[in-house]
């Protein structure tokens, strides 16, 4: 669990940061002739592609959320074996 936390942490704080990034990128692709930074800063300045990354993040995000909701509701399977098994004296 701890890993998708961090995971949506160092996304999100992608997401807000895009033209930092796109900066980065282009910098990296002028200096570096980075054929992958070149790819990225494309992406980064296209308006639909952004547009989109946000989407589906916030779409991941929402799905996160319920799945956490619905882990809440859950019993724990361990806990609910140990009411089941018990055995009065």
């Amino acid at each position: 669990m701890a890993f998708h936390f961090q995971t949506f942490c160092i996304v999100r704080a992608l997401m807000k940061n895009i033209a930092v990034l796109a900066e980065y990128c282009k910098e990296q692709a002028e200096t570096h002739s980075d054929p992958v930074c070149k790819y990225c800063y494309t992406k980064l300045t296209d308006p639909q592609q952004v547009c989109a990354a946000l989407i589906v993040f916030d779409n991941v995000i929402q799905i996160s959320g319920v799945k956490q909701a619905v882990a809440k509701k859950q019993p724990d399977s361990n806990q609910s074996r140990s009411v089941c098994d018990f055995t009065p004296e």
